[in-house]
């Protein structure tokens, strides 16, 4: 799954009519890292955003956009669901997409922290 800043990235590309490996090679990065970067799997660096800026000269409004975008997927978190039971798997989904979505008020957030025995 792309990240915010991987769908940026992704669409700059297909406007530049470039591929991932064309793009990772003017960043002078590899391909892998630039896809792990993408999907978040990696972390964003300054010196790979000022890299972008540089050599696919950036609008200022790009420029915003392209920040705005590395902010909201540096507060993403990934939690590996592996090995656990489809239960367990359903109730994170469900938790993670009410948490998501608003439905969950901060009296229910409140319970929910209580019954994970987490303070604040």
């Amino acid at each position: 799954m792309l990240t915010k800043f991987g769908q940026f990235i992704r669409k700059l590309r297909i406007d530049m009519a470039m591929n991932l490996g064309d793009m990772a090679e003017k960043l002078s990065v590899s391909a892998s890292y630039l896809s792990a970067v993408e999907t978040g799997k990696k972390k964003i660096t300054n010196d790979l955003l000022n890299q972008i800026v540089l050599k696919f000269n950036l609008s200022d409004s790009q420029e915003l956009l392209l920040l705005t975008a590395a902010a909201e997927s540096k507060d993403e978190e990934k939690i590996s669901l592996n090995g656990l039971q489809d239960k367990t798997k359903q109730t994170v989904a469900m938790f993670a997409r009410s948490i998501e979505t608003g439905t969950l008020n901060a009296e229910q957030l409140q319970a929910v922290r209580d019954i994970l025995k987490l303070k604040g």
